[in-house]
């Protein structure tokens, strides 16, 4: 009788353990697959980028915790740990998604056309789950993207604010979905950016600009080699 008492208690200890272990959520939070659907903008000459690693909003206290799961037997709740924190995650998916639509990224920052800053202010993926409805996981993406230009003017704005969601089958552990959602939201996140219509009028003039100025140079150039050779 003794035993079957010890084994009900260390039975329940273990499910207990169980339910407050906390998921660590560990890999490549770089995107890729993002581009190859909704952006439909390519930079028709290259521009120079500097990106910078965007600041934290007061309501990120650990850049590491992104988000909350249920595991367990009694869903109990549990952390969402990234092995790097949430800027390199932005900085990366930021990184990889202006390269593909042309921008030359630059790590000389006084070569740069552009220059990109920002603030992160929810970057945060949460598991829903009760035991008696269907699970699933959601994801919320929100910060503010600067694009200056080299005279530290403002270029473009853009305040992101981006929700997902992922339905699973009823009375499915919805866990394996808390990152994916969130990857999804960081690729609406980037279409939102690349798809811009501001956004690229304001490149257009700039590439313009480029363009006149490469022209002028050339021009002058050349008007130098006609003088000497006249000489």
């Amino acid at each position: 009788m003794r035993m079957k008492y010890r084994l009900c208690i260390i039975l329940l200890l273990l499910i207990l353990l169980s339910g407050c272990a906390v998921a660590q959520i560990k890999g490549n939070f770089t995107n890729e697959a993002w581009f190859q659907g909704g952006v439909n903008y390519h930079l028709k000459a290259p521009i120079n980028l500097y990106l910078t690693k965007f600041s934290l909003g007061d309501a990120i206290t650990d850049p590491y915790l992104i988000g909350e799961a249920k595991t367990g037997t009694f869903n109990s709740k549990s952390k969402v740990i990234s092995d790097i924190p949430v800027q390199d995650i932005l900085y990366n998916v930021l990184k990889d998604a202006f390269s593909k639509t042309g921008f030359v990224i630059t790590e000389d920052r006084s070569s740069a056309d552009l220059i990109a800053d920002g603030e992160i202010q929810q970057f945060w993926t949460r598991e829903y789950a009760t035991g008696w409805t269907p699970e699933y996981a959601k994801a919320a993406v929100r910060y503010d993207i600067v694009l200056k230009n080299n005279s530290d003017k403002i270029f473009w704005a853009k305040s992101i604010d981006v929700e997902t969601k992922s339905t699973g089958i009823a009375f499915v552990d919805a866990t394996s979905s808390l990152v994916p959602t969130l990857k999804n939201a960081l690729s609406q996140s980037m279409e939102e950016i690349i798809n811009d219509p501001a956004l690229h009028a304001n490149l257009k003039k700039l590439i313009e600009e480029k363009k006149a100025g490469v022209d002028r140079i050339k021009s002058n150039t050349e008007d130098i080699n006609v003088s000497v050779e006249n000489r």
